[in-house]
């Protein structure tokens, strides 16, 4: 994967992905260009789920960046990609059941009343 990228930034992006494992795997074009395709959808679930873990280590003090990424790879597992899918959901479960935003949040995160406070309150500041 790393080789996948530094040629695609380096390049054409998928194209010049797409040539070098041609190149170095010995792969058929259509075969180097599916993997490639699937190299570059990694990369950007990489880049959704690193963002998640920004906002979640920025909405709660007491949560260091390993548990954010933590918190961030439960919700992906849980396709929770992005900090605004994020919020649709946890508005959605607060308008339908009292608290249920907050348990949303520590069930989906994997996280403790404290942290899944702290992160609902930084979601209900940004939808203000």
């Amino acid at each position: 994967q790393l080789l996948w990228q530094e040629a695609a930034a380096a390049g054409d992006g998928d194209a010049a992905g797409t040539h070098m494992l041609e190149q170095q795997l010995r792969l058929g074009h259509h075969d180097a260009r599916d993997v490639s395709a699937g190299l570059a959808r990694r990369a950007a679930d990489e880049a959704k789920l690193r963002a998640l873990a920004r906002f979640l280590a920025g909405a709660c003090e007491d949560l260091s960046a390993e548990s954010a990424h933590a918190a961030a790879g439960a919700a992906a597992s849980n396709s929770v990609w992005t900090e605004r899918k994020l919020r649709l959901k946890w508005q959605r479960e607060e308008q339908d059941t009292a608290g249920g935003g907050l348990n949303f949040l520590m069930r989906l995160l994997a996280v403790d009343q404290d942290d899944a406070e702290a992160i609902g309150t930084a979601l209900g500041r940004q939808r203000a």
